[in-house]
């Protein structure tokens, strides 16, 4: 055995024993909470029982899997939607062929992994008949809903529909697939084509399709690859797994696009998900590089050159900012920052005959020629592009740094591994520990309230709990609508920036067009003038002055690409900041404060508003993020309607500048749509103070009195008990934050 295979394993031995000793002191606390639990037992009812069993679990049974034996190294490949996870891994595993199609909507993307093996074969996992069935309650939901008129529908929803109707129409008998995996033989010439039929945009079962396992000849050596659908999924079983296989993972690259590289769902991805995981080494990846130097390009005189390093300097700049606040927490990374700028689509183009570019490969490829055409040349007739461009494009694709990432990443398989298994335990001890600490606070307030409590106070309050619906109902309305009508100001000063950015563009595209003076030699008639002109060349010819009209046609796009990208960038920065984290802290404060002076002042000390609040939160917490996922999904649905491209058609001067105008003119068209849906939905999130908020918390509070009265009629032994389960509790705390290496993490 060697020094480094020694070392190997004895860091999995560590790892091991840490495993065991977190495992003996969560089965201690679960047997603790099991034998005080049950449906009258003093523990039941609790979020935090939930929670800490699900994390007992997952230390159980994730682990397992981590610890096996010459297991692959896990890489997790995410992104939002469109950002080229697709184009980015045909270009690294099957260099730049299309063999993974895209999926026909955000919807229907799968959850894929890529292995390499001797084989070639496709493993297929559609949804479980418990999944289809919800998605097509949730289908039916939505029709009435929309057929109602009604505004507030969930996104996820809206993807249930998506997914039910694609599989009426195309005719598939759903239950001869649910529930089953089916794995197909399929040689690596033949992947695109079988694919295609799962998860392609026209794919027969592309509905039913859950996951995707490729066993290719093609694979990454050492990696098992996982490509998830894309960060707020709206297919809430599907987004689960995700979850569950993102914890799984040793490593992940996010790939992000350069336009808007590293925004607020990127950030809120490594600051929630990843330390949650104990992912430790994490890789970034600025994806569509070539549309982030087009960009730029006026700005450094079409310097090619120029425009990399700055961009590259700015933009790794801007993610080193982001992930700051990870690298100064304990545990978060192994001290690898990777960050690259990459363009799949250049790299893939460098390789190919310009003859065999598909329409919008030649249409993004002469885009950048036109904004570097020093450094790129258009090929002449049948010819195809020379070495030199060939070599830029290349240059551009920068496919060698996330090759060497990838290299770097295998070459330290033991030390991730270790590491992910290291942090995932020191993960899931912390919340393990607060988790607890939550339980024990609500069991010693409910013993309070036992202590303390009076059956007849108690039949009181649940009257005048009743009695203050109306006015609860009132003032949670007014709150929330507020507090909604708040976050709403951040359209309306979106609107005015989209009516700024119109006339802006419009007054740009009326001067791109010149009328300039110009003269012209023609030859005088007449057998006298032409002889005048044998003699002498300036006799015989007269000047002729007349205007002409001229296109800046390079203008012309420079402006409406501007206003693209602007339109996208303000969009796009709205849509994040809106119901976002610090809506959602606002709002729950602002409410558990109005709630707790409403009950406070008319029910007494007596009245557990922890309780209620607690519920409070979940509610907003829901109404919030279904909401945030609604907005996303509607701004992806508006650049998917707007055709963010324009390309001058080679009209006349006054042609090109009414084709100018006409496309401004649908962009804004489209928007303005846009910011009406959204406008009702702001709306609809209004309604939700009284459908869910007003409820949730009156509901709450008379099963609270119900279960307090049941506690009083046998006081002595629900006290007995309570002391019983609180004793036991802080034993198994005591066992828990001595049972890793971290004492208490």
């Amino acid at each position: 055995m060697t020094d480094q295979q020694r070392s190997s394993e004895s860091v999995r031995t560590d790892v091991e024993r840490e495993r065991d000793h977190l495992k003996e002191g969560l089965d201690a606390l679960i047997r603790v909470i099991d034998k005080y639990g049950g449906e009258d037992g003093v523990v039941s009812g609790d979020s935090s029982v939930r929670n800490l069993k699900q994390i007992a679990r997952s230390v159980a049974e994730d682990t397992k899997e981590m610890l096996e034996d010459g297991r692959l190294l896990r890489l997790g490949i995410v992104g939002q939607v469109k950002a080229g996870k697709s184009s980015l891994l045909n270009l690294l595993l099957f260099d730049g062929q299309e063999v993974l199609p895209k999926a026909a909507t955000p919807m229907t993307a799968s959850l894929t992994h890529i292995v390499k093996s001797d084989c070639d074969e496709i493993e297929i996992e559609y949804y479980t008949p418990e999944d289809w069935k919800k998605m097509s309650d949730d289908a039916r939901e939505y029709k009435r809903a929309k057929k109602a008129g009604t505004r507030n529908i969930g996104a996820f929803m809206e993807a249930a529909a998506q997914l039910v109707e694609m599989a009426d129409k195309r005719g598939i008998n759903v239950h001869d697939h649910l529930g089953k995996r089916a794995v197909h033989q399929v040689p690596s010439t033949e992947l695109n084509g079988q694919l295609r039929r799962f998860v392609g945009s026209n794919g027969d079962l592309t509905p039913l399709v859950k996951s995707v396992t490729i066993r290719s000849s093609q694979g990454m050596a050492d990696l098992d690859i996982v490509d998830t659908p894309g960060i707020n999924d709206p297919i809430v079983s599907r987004s689960l797994q995700a979850k569950q296989m993102l914890d799984r993972c040793d490593a992940v690259l996010l790939l992000s696009y350069a336009a808007q590289f590293m925004d607020s769902q990127d950030v809120t991805f490594f600051e929630h998900w990843i330390p949650q995981g104990g992912i430790r080494h994490r890789l970034v990846i600025g994806s569509k590089f070539d549309s982030a130097l087009v960009d730029v390009s006026k700005d450094h005189r079409g310097r090619l050159d120029e425009a990399k390093d700055d961009t590259e300097q700015r933009l790794k700049a801007r993610a080193d900012e982001a992930l700051a606040r990870l690298d100064d927490a304990p545990d978060t990374n192994d001290g690898t920052r990777d960050v690259a700028l990459i363009s799949a689509m250049c790299a893939a183009l460098a390789k190919r005959s310009c003859n065999s570019w598909a329409l919008d490969e030649r249409h993004a490829f002469d885009t950048l020629q036109r904004a570097y055409p020093v450094w790129l040349d258009q090929p002449e007739g049948d010819q195809d592009i020379n070495q030199t461009t060939r070599d830029n494009l290349v240059w551009i694709g920068n496919r060698a740094a996330v090759d060497d990432s990838l290299r770097a990443v295998r070459a330290k398989k033991d030390s991730i591994m270790a590491g992910k298994m290291t942090g995932f335990l020191r993960a899931k001890h912390a919340q393990a520990l607060k988790g607890l600490a939550e339980l024990v606070v609500n069991l010693e307030e409910r013993r309070a309230e036992v202590e303390d409590g009076d059956i007849e106070a108690i039949e009181k309050q649940q009257k005048s709990i009743e009695a203050l619906r109306e006015d609860l109902e009132t003032q949670v309305a007014f709150k929330w609508e507020e507090l909604v009508e708040k976050e709403g100001k951040k359209f309306h000063a979106l609107r005015d920036e989209i009516r700024s950015a119109v006339a802006d563009t419009r007054e740009k595209i009326q001067g791109v067009v010149t009328t300039e003076v110009r003269t012209k030699r023609k030859k005088k008639k007449g057998l006298f003038n032409a002889a005048k002109r044998l003699f002498n060349a300036e006799s015989g010819y007269e000047t002729k002055t007349y205007e002409k009209r001229v296109l800046d046609d390079a203008a012309l796009e420079t402006a409406i690409h501007r206003f693209c990208e602007g339109i996208e960038e303000e969009v796009n920065e709205v849509v994040d900041k809106m119901y976002d984290h610090e809506f959602e802290r606002e709002a729950i404060e602002a409410l558990r404060r109005l709630v707790s002076d409403v009950f406070s002042s008319e029910l007494g000390a007596i009245v557990n508003v922890n309780a209620l609040r607690r519920s409070l939160r979940e509610a907003i917490s829901r109404i919030v993020d279904d909401a945030d996922k609604r907005l996303k999904s509607t701004s992806e649905s508006l650049f998917d309607v707007m055709d963010l491209s324009f390309s001058y058609g080679g009209h006349s001067a006054e042609g090109g500048q009414s084709e100018g105008r006409e496309f401004v003119k649908t962009a804004r068209d489209q928007i303005t749509k846009w910011l009406k849906s959204c406008k009702e939905q702001i709306d609809a999130v209004q309604d939700q103070a009284k459908v869910d908020l007003v409820p949730v918390t009156v509901d709450e509070l008379n099963k609270h009195q119900k279960r307090l009265k049941q506690d009083i009629a046998k006081r002595a032994f629900t006290l007995q008990r309570y002391d019983l389960a609180l004793g036991e509790l802080r034993q198994a705390r005591l066992h828990l934050e001595n049972s890793t290496g971290t004492n208490g993490g």
